[in-house]
């Protein structure tokens, strides 16, 4: 089954969403656990999955703590990761859309700091 991309500045990316749609539809006997260390630089988000209680894959990602800190943004990246790195969704890239848009975005505030 070919994943859903959207096509980001010339690259195709899957969402995190359809990796754990197609996920959860493709592996009725599989979990993912997530789990983070917050310290007072940011938080490390990690995300393991499991079919049958077998580690099968595991993703990880670090949010710095900043005015724009997010949890469920770091779980959603680990997650997105995790199944990139167990071969969902990772056509193009183990990096999700949602990872691609954030770095793009986080490049343009670089350029010009006072948008």
């Amino acid at each position: 089954m070919k994943l859903k991309t959207i096509n980001l500045k010339g690259k195709e990316y899957c969402q995190v969403v359809d990796r754990l749609k197609y996920f959860n539809d493709t592996h009725k006997n599989g979990s993912i656990e997530t789990s983070y260390d917050l310290t007072t630089k940011g938080v490390v988000f990690t995300a393991k999955v499991f079919i049958e209680g077998n580690l099968r894959a595991t993703g990880h990602s670090y949010k710095p703590m900043t005015s724009e800190f997010n949890l469920e943004k770091a779980e959603t990246r680990a997650i997105g990761r995790a199944l990139a790195i167990f071969g969902i969704g990772a056509d193009a890239s183990i990096s999700s859309y949602e990872e691609a848009q954030e770095a793009i975005n986080q490049q343009n505030k670089q350029r010009n700091p006072y948008e």
